[in-house]
This record gives C-alpha cells, structure tokens and sequence, in this order.
C-alpha cells in the first residue's frame, strides 16, 4: 500500500522522488529485518521446543519402562528373600527410601542393631491430602528357623499426614533391632499403606520401654483389619545380634532372650531344666475288693 502512493506521488512531484525512494527502501528494509527477526525467533523457538521435547521424552516418555524393570527387580528381591509371602502377598510398587542417618536400607543389606538404634528418616511419593499407615516388622522371631512369635512388631503409626511423621498417631513407638544371640539374621521389613481417609484406630498404644504387646503380629490381618489394600511402598534390611542388644533387652526389660518370651509380650519366661524325679516305690495298699480292682486295671 505504502509503494503504491509512493509511485503517485512520484508522477504529481518530481522532486519528490528521492525522498519517496528513501521511504520505500526503509519500508523494505523494515519489512526485510521484521522477516529476518521472525525467521530467528522461529528458529529459535524450534530448537527449544525441539530440545523440551527431547527432555521430555527421556524423563517422561521412556520413564514408565524403566520404572517397570525397576519395580520387577524390586518384586523379585521381595519375592527372593520370603517378603513375599512371609509378610505381605504382594511387593509394592515403590522402594521407600529408609534412612538411619548416613546408612540406607537397600532390600536386604545387613546393617547392625547399633545403626539401627533410633528411629530412622521416611520418604516416598506421597499425595497432598492423603493419609497413611507405616509399619516396621520382623517375621523371623525367634528365628528365621523357628518364626513361633511371628510377627515381632517394632514401629506402627497411623494416619499420617502426607510425609510427615511427626504428624502421626503413633501406636507402637519406634524399637530398633534386637535379635537374640545365635539366631542368625533377622529380616525387618518397612511398608507404608494409603488409607481411605483418616480414622480411629482401635488399638492399644505401645511404649518403647517395653517389649509388651510387640509379638504374635501380623501386618497383612491389620491392614485387612482396617481396609488399608497393599502396601503401596516398601524396603527392608536384616540384622543379627550384636552388643548392642542387651542394652535393648534392659531397656524393655527383658533378663532372657525374646525366644523364651511370651508371643504376645505378657512377661519374660526364663528357660527351666527339666526337673530329675527319682523313682520310688509305691507305698502299700491295702487289699482292694476284686470287683473293683478289675475296673482299675480296665485299658
């Protein structure tokens, strides 16, 4: 539009023509650096979008498969090493992170009681708003060998509140590991559940001075109990006797070893030699009426 009054008022003024080429050269020229900076800035947003969608794909896109072998070796050590079906039918989906200071359980290593000792740091992948149950519990009590008291319980907190911890119903206070002497390593394992919503929970409250109410556990009937569905995340470690133990057993209260303790923790039940009894003689009878002696010795 601009060049087609520029070409009329060339033909009505003469001497206007420079100026009325000077205008159409800047008028080209500022189209010619618009389409120049728009081709750039095309460009530009090309190889960013290009480079947001490589990004995207490589944390998103291909994400899922690595995920699921994740999870499928995940699976396989909880199958691996009894979780499944000791404690739980099922493996979780996600490997709760579980962390005693600077140790990290990792399905199944062996750490000691003594790293064990305090209660350790949680996290997974919680939802705003959603509430959830953690649980700590050793299948193996006495043994692995001989599980009489399965399950021993040692951490159980209800409706907590997304991550946070200090948020929780706490029901069994933290106990770290204590395995009894010669029994070879204990499997403790750590399963976060998604409740409903929250709840009251009709259960006693359980102190950590104490080893009462701690056996004769089980995680799967509790969370059928109270409607929890699987664990959604989950990790263990084992342990085995160390000399921090009897430390422990002080501080519950405990003189002999948890074997010879009652499963539902009703008191310690020390260990008695069987007692030597000496034969001796009956002392005698006087003579019985026949007929009644037939009936006694009746099989």
């Amino acid at each position: 539009m601009f060049s087609t009054c520029a070409r009329l008022i060339r033909k009505s003024s003469p001497a206007l023509n420079y100026l009325t080429l000077s205008a159409a050269q800047s008028e080209r020229l500022t189209v010619s650096q618009l389409s120049r900076n728009f081709l750039l800035s095309a460009v530009k947003n090309f190889h960013t979008s290009r480079s947001n969608f490589i990004s995207l794909s490589s944390s998103h896109c291909f994400r899922p498969v690595l995920i699921h072998k994740r999870n499928f070796a995940k699976m396989a050590s909880f199958e691996s090493n009894g979780i499944v079906p000791d404690v739980i039918e099922t493996a979780p989906a996600e490997l709760l992170n579980v962390c005693y200071g600077d140790v990290q359980a990792k399905e199944g290593n062996v750490l000691t009681p003594t790293q064990v000792k305090d209660q350790p740091e949680l996290s997974w992948n919680a939802e705003a708003g959603s509430f959830y149950t953690i649980c700590m519990t050793d299948p193996d009590a006495p043994s692995r060998e001989d599980p009489k008291f399965r399950e021993w319980h040692h951490w159980l907190v209800v409706n907590v509140p997304g991550c946070k911890l200090q948020n929780g119903d706490v029901l069994s206070a933290y106990i770290g590991s204590g395995p009894p002497k010669d029994t070879g390593l204990h499997r403790y394992v750590l399963l976060v559940y998604r409740q409903k919503c929250k709840r009251e929970f009709d259960e006693p409250r359980l102190k950590n001075n104490s080893g009462d109410g701690r056996g004769g556990f089980k995680v799967a009937e509790f969370a059928k109990k109270y409607e929890l569905g699987s664990p959604i995340a989950g990790n263990f470690f084992q342990a085995e006797y160390d000399d921090y133990v009897p430390k422990l057993y002080e501080k519950l209260g405990i003189k002999t070893e948890p074997e010879q303790k009652d499963p539902k923790g009703k008191g310690a039940k020390p260990a008695e030699k069987p007692k030597q009894v000496k034969a001796e003689a009956p002392a005698p009878k006087e003579a019985e009426a026949p007929k009644e002696a037939e009936q006694k010795a009746a099989p």
